[in-house]
């Protein structure tokens, strides 16, 4: 193919893009036949990257800087991102053209709504897939795709060179419409330009990610670039951030406070989930959810308000999301033999100061008869700033703490333990313990009737990553494990 072939026509500034070209890429040890991407990053270093791009036989250099001399035909675009994006999305053969998104975004409860919308479309016989958090789900399985053994496919939304070929894997199932998350990361890199969605849906802003982002300002001005790719904004009234960027630029709100669907009369049934009142100015519907939890009102709601806005009938709408029996990894409860332990573990992704407040400040636990018992851990390389207020938070809202770790990547766990703890000043009702697993083991082993062990912020994470690299982690298999040890000890 032809390198203008794949770029818009605005977007090239200077340079001969006539120059054929059999693939694109931005690895500049594997880059031979290919257009080679220059996206500068802290570790880019420009006379290597040419070196390397002779070396391996490119054929096209592109780039939105300046270079050193290449012997190699160089194309200066505006956006090196952007211009990769659609690179490789015209490479696939712009299989996005031919499909109906919906994207996703906001710190919290974008997995949940996504699957909620998922399920919801599917119940209706709508054929779609969803791409997140969870994996690549279609028709209630996940799909097999070859980049889902890449460390790079964990990202929420994938890079370029993934999705775009996972979108012509779809269009080749047959599959023309998708609910997506859509990270603040994803859109600040332009990965998703090439993208008309549908529907923009926004669930919240609370601080997150702000390592990456600088501030809090630039967080809402990445997240926002989601309306912009947007043929409709549907968002949460209630979020002040999302009320004060939208209130005069889209009607299409949810709420409980305030909103064009808002959840009327909501009641909290504990662990048997929840029911409210739909009311628009179209109608009153009852919604009845068996999820238990707070955030399901408004992550159901969300799932709801966006689906109508797609055009489904509010009745179907809320018929099938009251069918959705769980999420996974989402205050998802570990089956037990309740006559051998009279207590629950529940698992739930909470990774944010935010999250998980709200998960401890729910009614199913402060309605509960024993104690609370939460084990977490913060993430290596990632914001250090969350780790003492989520520490502070957990000891607030239980009764007793375990901090562990939770994918250290290259850090020491125990300065990541260490900076939770700066948090905690109860020093009576937290126990450090560095390994996870053993963490879990001791945490069952210590509960009694009626307590609730709360595994938080792995979710449906099926991994771990520290040092020495990922390897295959399961706490439901942890639990169960432990579960059947215990069985055994009480038998002899």
């Amino acid at each position: 193919m032809v390198l203008r072939e794949l770029l818009p026509e605005n977007e090239i500034t200077c340079g001969n893009a006539k120059v054929a070209v059999d693939r694109v890429t931005r690895d500049p040890l594997d880059c031979g036949g290919a257009a080679l991407f220059c996206l500068w990053g802290k570790s880019f270093d420009p006379e290597q990257v040419i070196g390397s791009a002779i070396g391996c036989g490119a054929r096209a250099l592109v780039t939105d800087r300046e270079l050193p001399y290449s012997p190699i035909p160089t194309v200066t675009v505006k956006n090196a991102r952007r211009a990769y994006a659609y690179a490789y999305s015209a490479f696939c053969g712009s299989p996005q053209k031919n499909m109906r998104f919906i994207g996703i975004t906001g710190t919290n409860g974008k997995t949940s709504t996504s699957y909620f919308l998922h399920s919801l479309l599917t119940y209706c016989g709508v054929k779609n897939a969803l791409i997140g958090t969870t994996g690549i789900i279609y028709d209630g399985e996940k799909i097999p795709f070859p980049a889902e053994n890449s460390g790079i496919s964990q990202m929420t939304t994938p890079d370029p060179e993934i999705f775009y070929p996972l979108l012509a894997h779809l269009c080749s199932l047959g599959v023309h419409n998708v609910v997506m998350e859509v990270s603040s990361h994803s859109l600040a890199l332009s990965k998703l330009d090439p993208i008309e969605f549908d529907i923009g849906l926004f669930t919240n802003i609370t601080p997150e990610h702000l390592d990456f982002h600088g501030d809090m300002e630039q967080y809402a001005v990445a997240k926002a670039k989601l309306a912009r790719l947007s043929h409709k904004v549907v968002f949460n009234g209630d979020d002040p951030v999302l009320w004060e960027l939208f209130k005069s630029r889209s009607p299409y709100s949810y709420g409980v406070e305030r909103g064009m669907y808002r959840a009327c009369c909501v009641r909290d049934k504990g662990v048997d989930g929840s029911s409210y009142l739909l009311r628009s100015d179209d109608c009153v519907l009852r919604m009845e959810s068996s999820i238990p939890g707070d955030f399901t009102v408004i992550n159901s709601l969300a799932a709801v308000s966006a689906a109508i806005e797609w055009g489904i009938s509010p009745e179907v709408a809320v018929d099938a999301v009251s069918a959705v029996k769980g999420i996974p990894g989402r205050l998802e409860r570990i089956p037990l033999d309740v006559t051998k332990y009279p207590f629950s573990v529940l698992i739930d992704y909470a990774h944010t100061p935010d999250a998980l407040e709200k998960l401890l400040c729910c009614k199913l636990f402060k309605s509960r008869k024993g104690r609370l018992i939460t084990l977490f851990g913060c993430g290596g390389d990632r914001d250090k700033t969350k780790r003492a207020p989520m520490g502070r938070i957990a000891s607030d809202y239980s009764d007793t703490v375990y901090v562990t770790s939770d994918n250290s990547r290259s850090e020491s766990p125990e300065e990541i333990i260490h900076d939770i703890l700066k948090g905690i000043e109860d020093k009576r009702n937290f126990i450090a313990i560095t390994d996870r697993e053993q963490a879990i083991r001791l945490a069952f082993r210590q509960c009694k009737k009626d307590d609730i062990l709360l595994l938080v912020g792995k979710g449906h994470e099926n991994y771990i990553v520290d040092r020495d690299g990922r390897r295959y982690f399961s706490e439901k298999e942890i639990v169960l494990s432990e579960a059947a040890r215990g069985s055994k000890r009480k038998g002899k």
